[in-house]
Order: C-alpha cells, then structure tokens, then sequence
C-alpha cells in the first residue's frame, strides 16, 4: 500500500473524529474549523459534518461566528473570481423566445437587499449601486409588499419587507404565501419558498437572505401558471387592461448536479413588453446553454419598475429600463461587490 493511501486513511479517520467530537460536544474550536477547510478544500464532501461544524462554532462566541462566515463567503467569491476572469459579477444579453434579455451573474454572498428604511428611491440613473429592481410596492405609501430581509432585518421603513403582502380588502389587510427565494449562507443553499411572513423561512440560523416575489417554479411547466395566477395571485400575468404587455423581471439560481452544488445567481431583466409565461420561456432556454442547469426561481416586479444597472465587460454602462418611464422603486437587489 502506498504513501497517499495511508495518508487518505488518517484524513478520514480525522474526520470522523472531528464529527464525533462535535456530535458529543466535546470538540475544540480548531476540530470545527478543520472540519470546515477540508469541505470547503473538497477533501471530503459530508455537508452534514460541515454543516453541525458550522453551527458548533457559534457555540464559541459571535465574533468565532462571523469569522467563520466570513471565511465560508471568502471561499465563494474566490471561486467564482476564479471561473469568471477575476470578476465578481458578469452581465450578459442576448434574445431568448423573441425576448432581449439582460443579466447580471453572481455569486450568492454578493447580494444585499436594499430597502427605503430612510426614504430612499432608486432608478437607473441615481442608483450608484449595481443590480436589479425587487419585489412590490405601494406606489402611495412606498410600503414594501414584498419579504426583503437579510440576515433577519427587513429593509423597507415602518417594518415594511416582513411579509408579502397586505393587499387590504374592505379594510382589512390579507397576506399572500409567495415565492421567496432564500440563499441560507450556513447551508450555502437555494430554495424558493411559499411563505406570508419572515418568520414562516425556514433557515437553521439568522444568516440568510430572502427576496419576496411569484414563484416561477422552473421544474413545473404544468403547473406553475395555476401556482403563479390562482394561487400566488401575480398582478400582471399577460397584459394590462389596456392590452399592454409590462417588461420583466425576475431572479434564478442555477445547480451544479454532478458536484451537488448550488452556484450562481442570476439577476435576469428585460424591456422588451411580454407575457410571464413567454419571459420564463426566455428565461430557461438561456439556462439551456449554461454548465449548471437553472433550478428555480421568481418573477419580481415588472413593468415600468423593471431596470438593470453594472458595468459590462468593457466598462461601459448598462442602465436598462423600461421605454416608458425610469421609474423611481422603494426596494432593490444590489451587489455587495462591484469589481
């Protein structure tokens, strides 16, 4: 036998040992951490000894805590640099089912939701920051009917951004279980969840994001209409009722099968008018030609709220919006990182 393969042996034997003393609750701070580099090393791939790892630390205090997370979205962001020319985002464009299509490609950790806790409005040419528009609003009161959280903390004034809805009806508020995507940065997980309230997420610790919106259940083609219309109740699903076609909006994860990863986000919008059902149409024939398969995502607020705002390959601005009106929205999906 040789060399390495003893040398495997003893890793994985480590490992064991790490997990088993994290279980008993009797390891150091340094099994943990071990633990955490050889996943995030690939030098095993037992996310559910990573995971306890992760949550272990915390035992140790705050400051261990954020530490940890701080080295886990480190490790992301090299990862996508790596693949992508040292960038933390891409944008791209490209018609797709007759639809011009733009987007933003990023890595997870790179989103922080921006609301109107002090008043503020965004549209393409005030915004410094790079992203997309986000979920809906009340044009009056500027609320947020839309969940935008991160890590806990809603994002829209008077408390607005816990939950999707209210649309009040004879005076009396009603809420909507809506599509909510949520990135949980200790699972370094997707999913996209039917929720009313902050507090209906499910997520192992407070370390999360999640942006309200309509379900566009990518892996339902025969049912996600039914789910979009009836169910979740999306204002505009063809055109208005002036026959007008809105732009879109909308946010998609993609999956890495073979290495059982979830990987990028992408923030997709366009101003060409069309139908939820043609611009998710659009929408997964651009996830055909990609490495990682798109999984799921939401339609967010369209129409005149739609925009798209970064740089592209050549420095050169991208401030797409509708044709009629830049209008000002209360809530936005911003990247943390901008080069």
């Amino acid at each position: 036998m040789t060399s390495s393969y003893f040398a495997t042996q003893g890793l994985n034997s480590a490992i064991i040992m790490n997990y088993q003393a994290i279980n008993g609750n009797t390891a150091t701070l340094e099994q943990a951490y071990q633990l955490i580099s050889w996943y995030l090393e690939g030098k095993h791939n037992r996310k559910d000894y990573y995971i306890a790892a992760v949550l272990y630390v915390r035992k140790f205090g705050e400051m261990e805590f954020d530490a940890i997370m701080y080295t886990i979205r480190q490790h992301n962001e090299n990862r996508f640099r790596a693949e992508h020319g040292g960038k933390p985002y891409v944008y791209g464009t490209g018609t797709y089912n007759g639809i011009n299509l733009h987007w933003i490609k990023t890595f997870p950790d790179n989103i922080v939701l921006k609301g109107n806790k002090n008043n503020e409005e965004y549209n393409t040419n005030n915004m410094t920051d790079y992203g997309i528009n986000g979920g809906f609003f009340d044009f009056n009161s500027r609320e947020l009917l839309s969940i935008a959280v991160n890590d806990g903390e809603v994002t829209g004034k008077n408390g607005f951004g816990v939950a999707n809805g209210p649309r009040y009806e004879n005076g009396v508020p009603r809420y909507f279980d809506r599509g909510t995507l949520v990135w949980d940065k200790v699972k370094s997980e997707f999913s996209v969840q039917t929720v009313k309230n902050k507090n209906n997420i499910l997520c192992i610790t407070d370390k999360y994001w999640a942006q309200g919106g309509i379900s566009m259940s990518l892996d339902n083609d025969g049912g996600w209409y039914y789910q979009a219309d009836s169910e979740e109740e999306m204002p505009i699903m063809g055109a208005d009722g002036n026959n007008i076609f809105p732009e879109r909006t909308g946010m998609v994860y993609d999956y890495n099968q073979q290495n059982n990863e979830y990987k990028n986000l992408w923030l997709i919008a366009t101003n060409t008018p069309c139908s939820a059902s043609n611009f998710r149409i659009a929408v997964k024939e651009l996830g055909m030609g990609e490495q990682e398969n798109f999984r799921d995502g939401i339609f967010l607020d369209g129409s005149n709220s739609s925009k798209l705002r970064c740089k592209d390959s050549n420095g050169n601005d991208v401030k797409m919006r509708s044709f009629d009106e830049d209008r000002n929205v209360p809530q936005i999906v911003a990247l943390n990182l901008k080069v």
